[in-house]
């Protein structure tokens, strides 16, 4: 890791051998023919899994007869074969519908994957009407096709990798650093920041090499700013990609769509399967689909943090990059795809069952033997068999029931010989393909067959296993300094390796199979321990795969897909017979027809060519609705491309402007100064037919697939933190991270107004804002068991109070949500603010007695503190039966929040970290107490410092200006950097108008500080004569003198700052608290 800030100057990496000398070739025999019309780079990936004619305009008669296909995939290709189909596809140009035709009377399949959703969805739906099965790589869009189609043949089809292109082979000597390879997008202003970002972070690991995609082109809005110039290494022709994917230790990925759910570069799946562990920023696809298997986020500090910890971790990086190679070989790769299209279609292929593996053991005793079993039995790849040859004691007859049983995993036979014929003719009769032989004395990892096969897969080497390895020592599993992973290796032991059945021949010289060594693939060194077998399992930690989230698994996202509603929107907007009256053909090319409920525009232009045609009719503004939203939608059926226009038109008839609204989109509109009436038209493209459906003068909310969580407890809230806001409701985050590291993932789900969803991500934290219908059909979905609620409100409410299949539904009660006015009557600055206020609270109240008096039977409360509890029992006017509710306080993390003895003269610095976003913060108060010391003698040795942000900040804070030892910062801080300003004071100034609890307080404390607070509210529950200083009520000299006794008694500071972290730890920290509310949700 680089420690310094220089940068270093990237280099080119070495090559050290021609990788395609250990891939397999693709074989010939029963491979489907598929006739298609892909881009170039689709084709590369497709083509080794079966046998791809590539269609051209002039000769695609000719080359569908002469190959006669099995199936028809295009897709939304923009140029095509050799370039011969440039932008034609979308047209739907008579050439495509001729291929069409010829497949319909042949009963050939066809297939349409548009690979450019969800940005293009519009621009491939008329094509996308004429094929048997539409595939696309965003869920979202899947509803969106079976709405618009009238049909149910939409699948989920994400990019995958082609191994034959992108596999692990170190076929490059790595730099420690990273390479982006990629382009920049000065007209991306979002994605460039994110560049600028997690660039400044990866610099600091080791040198930044980037490959620009448009090097020689010399285009300024293409060119890299001058900061970057020094670590362009170059461009890359697409055969050399492996130079940047396998050169680095890690690669940099941006993503231009980031709140796709399934949709990402397909980069992505080409650097891991070639082992290379991604850094990118923000993308809910990439989270969904790989979770940890990635750092995705748009966060320098972020990626520092996780890439930090993951070095501090034995063989951290490694072990992620072997997880994710792991699922992309499983679930991604094109072989996979092309099955599921042929599938889809009913087209017969070769079945992508997983290979079966002969399992071949010689045991001698029942040690032994269960040895072997245990091995067999967390074996993860399916099918497998075993052949036990069984010797000494355990060849008895009487022995063979103990040697058949217990086999969870895999059917059992007796092996005669360990002798490799033998061993060939009992996998044959298996139906096995390859064979593994288990030694009793050495362990082997759940993914250790599963590794080694799939390596089998795309290497043409007779074995796949390990080379560099794990053996037992005295000390515990040590790594080998064997021969580097994935590379070939001259002599792999069958013990550990996974063999062709179809190489075994060449050994059947030697008498026994588990002493032959043979050429092989050596992979990564995990899930496999020499003689390990009798360790302990915790001994075995970095043997073992990270406990890592992996992602959502393939099929979970393609039945999430298909489940997905079909949007039935009653929506029609302004009747478009109406907002087209008047709309006239123009020169027999187009004609409008009326006949039907809903116009039909029929067009006989020539491909490529469009024409306008426009209503005799004027309309006024008011159609447009502006004073609603600036937005309007349109839409059309499939069959033609047409696109509606506005002309603005002036009092003397004068065009002031227009404005285009394409199919499907929301389009925001500006009305021209002086515009008295509307011109409406529509742009008509190329040739064919299409109703217009309707006109909305408004923002349209599309249906989705609903929403993709990978948690089975959701954390519902009305805010959360996010890294331009550190202080929303940052107690909740610092709950979701202690459930994390207790092994609860949780995801967090904040109701919105608004008809879309969006989505990021807080320091590894999925957060979405997803409108209220969205949010009641993910709890209603099954597949979330608990809702973990925070600041119950109405909208919340809506959407949980008829949640009966929920197991549970916990709702936390923290202060204002529930409050009545006269709590906070001190926020009120008038007569007029304090009337609103009692409105609202009046609201407010009849609000929460709905909410106890209906909770259901699933419905169970929590208060931070008992007085809190009461209180809010007094105001409703209800009390909850003692078995609805729960006290338990606010968890504090102590693993950032540490405690450090104070030195003595620390007891003169003084900190305040606060919201000045309401008068509840008695901000005022910590202000009028310093101003009472600055009177006093010896108060310049006392230093102040206040930080945090908010509207009331200047205006509370201007008396303290000027003070020389009083700083003031205005900014946000991370709960990392508030507690590294912890260690540098030793008081910590807090008075309150009104705390449930006092989460920034409990985390001075727990840092040592000790607090100077007011004895109001729940602040006795948490604070004693012991560990702080408690002033009454609106008491600034009582704060006042707190800080100066404690700045002139060493050893009364010294005994309170060791009392308050001993009351933190044992109270609230979060080692206590979260196993209470993990327990709570678990019964």
């Amino acid at each position: 890791m680089t420690t310094t800030a220089e940068r270093q100057t990237p280099q080119r990496p070495e090559m050290l051998f021609d990788e395609q000398q250990l891939l397999a070739r693709a074989r010939a025999n029963d491979r489907l023919v598929v006739a298609c019309i892909l881009d170039e780079f689709s084709a590369q990936c497709f083509s080794p899994e079966a046998d791809f004619v590539p269609l051209t305009p002039k000769n695609w008669e000719v080359e569908l007869c002469a190959s006669q296909p099995d199936l028809l995939l295009v897709e939304s290709a923009w140029r095509g074969h050799r370039e011969l189909w440039w932008n034609t596809i979308p047209r739907l140009d008579p050439e495509l519908q001729g291929i069409l035709a010829w497949c319909r009377e042949r009963g050939v399949p066809t297939a349409f994957w548009n690979k450019e959703d969800p940005v293009h969805f519009a621009t491939f739906l008329t094509v996308a009407a004429e094929f048997d099965s539409v595939f696309t790589t965003d869920m979202d869009c899947v509803p969106l096709y079976k709405a618009r189609l009238g049909h149910e043949r939409v699948h989920f089809l994400p990019f995958a990798a082609q191994p034959a292109l992108h596999n692990p082979l170190e076929s490059f000597e790595r730099t420690d650093g990273t390479a982006f390879a990629g382009a920049y997008y000065r007209r991306y202003p979002e994605r460039t920041a994110d560049l600028d970002a997690l660039s400044r972070a990866l610099r600091r690991r080791g040198p930044l090499a980037i490959y620009d995609r448009n090097h020689a082109k010399q285009i300024a809005e293409y060119a890299f700013p001058e900061e970057f110039h020094d670590e362009i290494v170059g461009g890359l022709a697409p055969h050399e990609i492996g130079v940047a994917y396998k050169g680095y230790t890690y690669n940099l990925n941006l993503n231009s769509v980031k709140q796709s759910q399934s949709m990402f570069a397909r980069r992505v799946y080409e650097l891991m399967a070639s082992n290379t562990l991604v850094v990118s920023n923000f993308s809910r696809g990439l989270r969904s689909m790989f979770g940890d298997l990635v750092v995705a986020t748009d966060s320098a500090a972020e990626v520092a943090r996780v890439l930090d910890r993951l070095e501090r971790i034995p063989h951290g990086v490694e072990r992620v990059r072997a997880a994710a190679l792991r699922k992309v070989l499983s679930d991604h790769t094109y072989g996979e795809r092309l099955a599921f299209i042929a599938r889809v279609n009913n087209v017969a292929t070769q079945s992508r069952v997983d290979a079966g593996v002969l399992v071949v053991a010689d045991v001698a005793n029942v040690t032994e033997l269960e040895s072997v079993r245990e091995a067999v039995n967390r074996q993860t790849w399916k099918p497998l068999k075993v052949a036990v040859h069984a010797n000494g004691a355990l060849a008895a007859e009487k022995a063979r029931d103990e040697v058949l049983g217990g086999w969870a995993n895999a059917e059992l036979v007796l092996l005669s010989s360990m002798d490799p014929a033998t061993v060939q003719v009992t996998a044959e009769k298996a139906g096995c393909e390859f064979v593994s032989v288990f030694d009793p004395s050495d362990y082997y990892g759940p993914n250790y067959v599963t590794d080694a096969t799939l390596a089998l897969g795309w290497s043409s080497l007779p074995a796949a296993g390990k080379g560099r390895h794990f053996a037992a020592t005295t000390q515990g599993p040590m790594l080998s300094s064997d021969t580097g992973s994935f590379t070939s290796h001259p002599t792999l032991p069958a013990r550990a390796s996974v063999i062709r059945l179809s190489a075994l021949p060449s050994y059947f010289s030697a008498q026994r199979i588990d002493a032959i060594t043979m050429e092989g693939l050596a992979i990564d060194p995990f899930n496999y321990c020499r003689g390990g077998a009798a360790l302990p399992v915790e001994r075995m930690a970095d043997v073992l795969d990270l406990e890592l989230d992996r992602g959502h698994g393939l099929d979970d996202m393609r039945r999430h897909a298909a489940l997905a509603t079909v949007d039935v929107d009653d929506n029609l907007g302004i009747a478009v017979s109406e907002l087209l009256d008047g709309l006239e053909g123009r020169s027999g090319e187009i004609r409008v027809d009326t006949t039907g409920p809903l116009p039909t525009i029929i067009s006989t232009l020539a491909p490529g060519k469009h024409r306008y045609v426009y209503s005799s009719k004027r309309l006024q503004p008011n159609v447009l609705d502006l004073a609603r939203d600036r937005f309007v939608y349109f839409e059309c059926a499939p069959g033609l491309d047409l696109t509606l226009t506005f002309l603005f038109m002036g009092s003397n008839g004068q065009r002031l402007g227009h404005v285009m609204v394409p199919n499907l989109i929301n389009v925001g509109i500006d009305l021209p100064p002086g515009t008295v009436e509307l011109c409406v038209g529509l742009r008509v493209l190329g040739p064919g037919r299409a109703t217009v459906k309707r006109f909305i003068p408004h923002h349209h909310h599309e249906a989705n697939s609903g929403v993709l969580t990978r948690a089975r407890d959701l954390v519902v809230t009305n805010v959360y933190p996010s890294y331009d806001n550190l202080y929303r409701n940052g107690f909740i985050h610092t709950r979701v991270r202690a459930y994390r590291e207790h092994g609860r993932k949780v995801e967090v789900l904040l109701p919105s107004r608004t008809s879309r969803s969006t989505f990021r991500e807080f320091e590894d934290v999925d957060v979405a804002e997803v409108p209220i219908d969205d949010l009641s059909a993910c709890l209603r979905s099954g597949d979330v068991d608990n809702a973990l609620v925070h600041f119950l409100d109405p909208l919340i409410w809506q959407a949980l109070r008829q949640q009966s299949n929920l197991k549970g539904v916990y709702v936390w009660v923290h202060g204002s949500e529930v409050q009545p006015w006269w709590r906070r009557e001190y926020n009120f600055k008038d007569e007029d603010e304090l009337a609103t206020a009692k409105m609202a609270s009046d609201a407010r109240m009849s609000f929460w007695q709905e909410v106890f008096r209906e909770a259901p039977d699933n419905m169970h409360f929590i208060f931070v503190s008992r007085y809190f509890a009461e209180e809010v029992f007094e105001d409703v006017g209800i009390r909850l039966p003692e078995d609805r509710f729960s006290i338990i306080h606010n968890p504090i993390d102590t693993s950032i929040f540490t405690y450090v003895p104070k030195r003595p003269e620390q007891r003169r610095r003084v900190l305040t970290i606060r919201p000045y976003a309401s008068r509840k913060y008695a901000n005022d108060l910590s202000v009028e107490a310093v101003r009472l010391l600055s009177d006093r003698e010896g108060f310049s040795d006392i230093q102040f410092c206040f930080i945090g942000d908010g509207p009331l900040f200047e205006e509370t804070l201007a008396p303290l200006r000027g003070l020389e030892n009083v700083e003031i910062r205005r900014q946000f801080l991370t709960h990392q950097e508030i507690a590294r300003i912890h260690k540098d004071f030793g008081v910590f100034l807090t008075p309150t108008r009104m705390d449930a609890q006092g989460v920034s307080r409990d985390e001075a404390m727990a840092s040592g500080l000790v607090p100077v607070t007011s004895a109001v509210a729940a602040v006795p529950e948490f604070v004693d004569t012991q560990c702080g200083f408690m002033a009454e009520g609106e008491d600034a000299a009582g704060l006042a003198e707190a800080i100066w006794t404690l700045a002139h008694d060493e050893e009364l500071f010294a005994s309170m700052s060791r009392a308050a972290a001993r009351r933190v730890e044992k109270q609230t920290a979060a080692d206590v608290i979260v196993p209470k509310e993990i327990e709570l949700f678990r019964r």
